[in-house]
């Protein structure tokens, strides 16, 4: 199923065309893909997942929604908090952007679908791969923020797996908590799962 770089690449440019955007699909491809193997995790499946992400991204509020529908009656995986998420559509935008992959590419293997549409908020139970691509959104390279830096260090230089996710949930939650947000039970449920594992 794995195609050359340059359909995979033009697949993207189909749906995503904010420059920084695209840049930040192909980062986390690239990046993901780099390091896999430091943490056991299939090359060609770090790079399809991070390229892919975000393909829903750009789409309408509307589309979002429209999308999550058509893909929760495939009965693949059930989504958590769904009334939560229909209140902010874009927190559907990986479950939107794993309905529009099925479309163009037909059959792509579930754990491929379940890193993608977790990668927003994260969860409990999540695999080694999804943790990887929630981990990865968060701290791909080029993003600017010194937090994201931080949960680079950890995951790459400290080669501390574990601990690279847990700090990924206090950042995003933080931020939510300085902006005064609603924070999902899905990422609350991941974090307390997260420091779990990290302290016992």
């Amino acid at each position: 199923m794995e195609c050359e770089i340059e359909n995979d690449i033009q697949l993207l440019k189909k749906y995503i065309t904010n420059k920084d955007r695209l840049l930040h699909c192909v980062s986390t491809a690239e990046n993901m893909a780099r390091y896999a193997s430091l943490f056991s995790i299939d090359y060609n499946t770090a790079y399809f997942c991070g390229l892919y992400h975000d393909l829903a991204k750009e789409l309408s509020p509307q589309e979002m929604l429209d999308l999550t529908e058509s893909f929760i009656k495939r009965e693949i995986l059930p989504i958590a908090y769904l009334d939560f998420k229909r209140e902010t559509p874009t927190l559907l935008h990986g479950v939107a952007s794993a309905e529009l992959l099925i479309r163009e590419l037909g059959n792509v293997p579930k754990d491929r679908i379940v890193a993608i549409c977790a990668h927003t908020l994260g969860g409990q139970g999540l695999s080694r791969l999804a943790k990887y691509m929630f981990m990865f959104d968060f701290c791909e390279p080029r993003r600017r923020y010194k937090e994201a830096h931080k949960v680079f260090n950890i995951l790459i230089k400290e080669k501390d797996f574990d601990k690279a996710y847990l700090a990924t949930y206090i950042h995003q939650i933080s931020q939510l908590l300085d902006k005064k947000k609603n924070i999902c039970p899905e990422s609350i449920e991941g974090y307390n799962e997260a420091i779990a594992y990290v302290t016992k």
